[in-house]
């Protein structure tokens, strides 16, 4: 996983716990990193769910509402990171029709090692259909993505999650719809 992620998830938990908590989450997770996150480098993936997992324990806070709050967290930060792919983003429904071809597509140009999932969207008469395609099956991640780009945009939505998709693997399908 990107260093970003990693550096986003300490400034949350400093944010809204403090730099005591993520003292202690860092010093009870056995990472490779030791806690020290460098934005362009890669971590493992294990290394985040773990941390996760603490700071559920200390908190109280379900792993589900983490995710799903570190994604809301997460868009309005990675849109300052990449405001190259922006800048031709009009309105939340553009981002959602264009995630890949131009938000996953510039984290690529600028990251060849990054592993990105593949978003795939089409409007259809309630809204726009989303499938989120990526065997880390981050899907309260990608829920707190779309409500804090909605958020972004100054725009209500409703995320109605339908689930895994049937016919393929890793494939977690959102229609979301905008008022």
């Amino acid at each position: 996983m990107q260093g970003i992620i990693f550096t986003q998830l300490s400034d949350l938990v400093i944010d809204k716990w403090g730099m005591t908590l993520w003292n202690e989450i860092v010093e009870s997770v056995p990472t490779k990193s030791q806690g020290v996150y460098v934005g362009t480098q890669q971590y493992d993936d294990e290394e985040m769910l773990e941390m996760v997992g603490r700071l559920s324990e200390k908190t109280g806070v379900s792993p589900e509402d983490l995710m799903s709050a570190f994604g809301h967290y997460l868009f309005p930060k990675l849109a300052e990171w990449a405001p190259s792919a922006m800048k031709d983003i009009q309105s939340f429904k553009h981002l959602l029709l264009n995630i890949d071809s131009i938000i996953h597509f510039e984290v690529r140009r600028l990251y060849p090692d990054a592993y990105v999932p593949l978003i795939e969207s089409k409007e259809i008469d309630e809204g726009v259909e989303l499938k989120y395609i990526s065997k880390r099956r981050l899907t309260k991640v990608m829920e707190g993505l779309i409500k804090g780009a909605a958020d972004y945009f100054d725009t209500q939505c409703s995320l109605d999650f339908l689930g895994e998709a049937p016919d393929a693997e890793n494939t977690f399908v959102y229609i979301v719809k905008t008022s």
